[in-house]
């Protein structure tokens, strides 16, 4: 009798922690990554991280984070980061409402690999989603994320 409830519990902490480390390999990563680069981590508070990758569409970019900086400006949101390699990409308009943080050798692409603009959601030191920001679904994330 023993035997089964013990195996009971291990299959039920095996199941819980399938369904909670959806991202527990992203979030260590992203958390080393964010400590070497910016020596900060996962907030503990909901945050929106935004990357900026090399490899991009150029007006697709500057269209989203022009539709951002928009909605930034009707509905302030505390608790967003933009990582770029470059901080010219960033219009000055946005640069003002969010935080911008630098890493010229976008370390962040060997966490995962992007086009255009990643989106992670983090919450309590953990990412709870991402989403690849693109010209067809930008206005349906803008408007459910911020």
């Amino acid at each position: 009798m023993k035997t089964k409830i013990l195996g009971l519990v291990l299959l039920c902490s095996i199941l819980l922690q399938s369904c909670t480390s959806k991202y527990s390999e992203q979030t260590r990563s992203f958390q080393q990554y964010l400590g070497s680069v910016f020596h900060d981590k996962i907030p503990e508070n909901q945050h929106i991280y935004l990357l900026i990758a090399q490899f991009r569409c150029e007006g697709c970019v500057e269209l989203t984070l022009d539709k951002l900086a928009d909605k930034l400006s009707k509905n302030p949101k505390t608790g967003v980061s933009i990582i770029t390699y470059n901080e010219k990409l960033i219009p000055v308009s946005l640069s003002r409402k969010v935080e911008v943080l630098l890493d010229r050798n976008s370390g962040y692409e060997t966490i995962q690999s992007i086009a255009n603009i990643a989106l992670i959601k983090t919450d309590k030191g953990k990412i709870l989603t991402i989403k690849m920001m693109n010209l067809d679904d930008s206005d349906q994330i803008i408007k459910e994320e911020f």
